[in-house]
């Protein structure tokens, strides 16, 4: 008897521990969740902000949007609009917005906020281009808006990921907008209330009991920026923090093994590159890049460095993305090769110095390379993968000086002053991943995301296509043609993308999460009621 005593005291709390058996919210209602993130927040106005993937899970649980693409599902999921209505010519686009939710400060969510939303945001020099299609936003009442298109769309929701921010919250004339009503406290529809955020960039929100969706089961949210790894996994090591939304992969090893916690990977939407600023007029040679990128071992770097926990890229788009082209393969590595096409275009080392130069002007391969300081303090990866493509460049006879900035200075010399030779970059896109402003020759301004100078005749034909084709099947068809030219074109040396990783404590129950947003489905989480029992006697 004491034995099936024992066994039935065992299995329940099992159940409890696994969270079966509470079927209703109430019961997984409660507790309090610390996170880390890599960086800080930066400005809380979604279109002012400067770090882009901690931002934008920040504002997951803030704002929303009038649609959301769904990576798994392949469709868009409507959230703020509860459906929608195209034109057979696909020119006019007619959302039906939900009448239940409110702004924060409790202020009615209507259409006036959605048109003042892409108003604001076709303000902005960033967005110009890729809005600069809808030539009119027509109010259709308090719960209705469309948007005309000077041409026609194959799904215009594509253009409505958006975040919307409160009209009320701004001045009244468009001349009067400015980022600070929002700079510093946030108003948004979401599932979590802005708190406030400390003098460390720590962030407090709590929850939104009157949010119009599923309400949340965890009653306050903590961001902390965690910039050192290792002290990222102290602290969830020692309950600082429970979840982690990545961790480096070279403490992966150790936070897996340790029983404490779950890990789960996740597409990072993000690559890494050496840009190669094309007005050099050594560098805007393809040949000069081809060879560059030959020469360096880009496998290896991502085995030595990330512990192969990536995907080497043949060009700017990932095997997540809708577009992927499967079948393109990257360059080889291929020093000798390299060399050759080096010689045969004229640039060798006549001096003996060991950097070729040009035949005809004696102009010698030596470039700089600038790295953000900030970026290998937090993932000294970097810095190591910059050395690396130093020492592979020596051995083809290309000279390499490093440059390390700090990131307001580095900033500045890529989108202002666009004073480099060669840039590493990461590039972190939302799940639209429009890669096609980095190389359209009219994003090349002070501040475009073309700020190599790239101009390829068959590239922007191929942009300009895609923007105007109504065809699904054949806008993809275009993107496999784009990354195949730019494979072979080399404008970056495109180098992987890394998986990121989450890590979180066993007493927390993730049912799913968001590989861009992250927070999406935060409103399924719970803490079990012995978890937190445990919590309240650890704090």
């Amino acid at each position: 008897m004491k034995r099936f005593f024992l066994a039935a005291l065992m299995l329940l709390y099992l159940f409890m521990l696994t969270g079966i058996g509470y079927g209703q919210s109430g019961d997984r209602r409660g507790g309090d969740l610390k996170y880390g993130e890599d960086e800080l927040a930066g400005s809380l106005n979604p279109y002012d902000a400067n770090a882009v993937s901690t931002s934008d899970r920040l504002f997951a649980l803030i704002y929303e949007p009038l649609v959301r693409y769904d990576v798994d599902k392949d469709d868009f999921i409507y959230v703020l609009a509860e459906t929608s209505k195209t034109s057979p010519d696909g020119k006019k686009l007619t959302f039906m917005l939900r009448t239940t939710p409110r702004w924060h400060d409790d202020k009615p969510f209507t259409a006036a906020d959605v048109k003042f939303t892409y108003e604001y945001i076709r303000s902005k020099q960033k967005y110009a281009r890729k809005y600069q299609h809808i030539t009119a936003i027509l109010e259709e009442g308090p719960s209705a808006i469309s948007f005309i298109f000077a041409a026609g769309q194959s799904d215009p929701r594509d253009f409505f990921t958006r975040w919307i921010i409160p009209k009320h919250r701004f001045g009244a004339h468009m001349e009067d907008l400015q980022p600070e009503p929002l700079k510093k406290y946030p108003i948004g529809t979401g599932p979590y209330l802005f708190g406030n955020m400390t003098i460390d960039g720590e962030i407090n929100l709590q929850l939104n009991d009157r949010y119009w969706g599923k309400t949340a089961n965890i009653l306050n949210l903590v961001m902390k920026p965690q910039p050192d790894p290792q002290s990222k996994v102290m602290a969830l090591t020692y309950d600082g923090i429970q979840l982690a939304t990545e961790i480096k992969p070279n403490y992966l090893a150790q936070v897996a093994q340790d029983k404490k916690f779950f890990t789960r990977p996740y597409s990072s939407f993000s690559f890494d590159a050496f840009a190669y600023n094309c007005r050099n007029p050594l560098l805007s040679e393809a040949v000069v890049r081809r060879a560059m990128t030959m020469a360096l071992n880009r496998k290896s770097l991502l085995d030595n460095f990330y512990f192969g926990k990536g995907q080497e890229l043949a060009g700017p788009v990932i095997d997540s993305s809708p577009f992927y082209n499967a079948e393109l393969r990257p360059l080889p590595f291929n020093p000798e090769r390299a060399k050759a096409m080096l010689d045969s275009a004229g640039f060798r080392d006549q001096d003996g110095d060991g950097i070729r130069e040009r035949i005809t002007d004696k102009a010698k391969l030596r470039f700089g390379l600038i790295v953000p300081v900030e970026k290998e303090a937090q993932s000294t990866e970097t810095g190591q993968v910059a050395n690396a493509f130093k020492e592979a460049m020596a051995r083809i006879g290309i000279a390499i000086e490093l440059e390390h900035l700090n990131r307001d200075v580095y900033d500045k010399r890529q989108f202002v002053e666009r004073k480099f030779d060669i840039i590493w970059v990461r590039w972190e896109f939302d799940t639209g991943y429009n890669v096609r402003e980095l190389f359209d020759a009219n994003e090349d301004f002070v501040n475009g995301k073309n700020f190599i100078g790239y101009r390829n005749p068959s590239i922007q034909e191929l942009i300009n296509k895609f923007i105007h084709a109504p065809d699904p099947v054949y806008k993809r068809d275009l993107m496999m043609a784009f990354q195949e030219v730019l494979r072979d074109e080399c404008p970056y040396t495109f180098l992987y993308s890394i998986n990121a990783t989450a890590a979180w404590t066993r007493r927390l129950i993730v049912t799913s999460i968001d590989p861009y947003y992250f927070f999406t489905f935060i409103p399924d989480w719970y803490f079990p009621v012995t978890s937190r029992a445990r919590t309240r006697m650890m704090d």
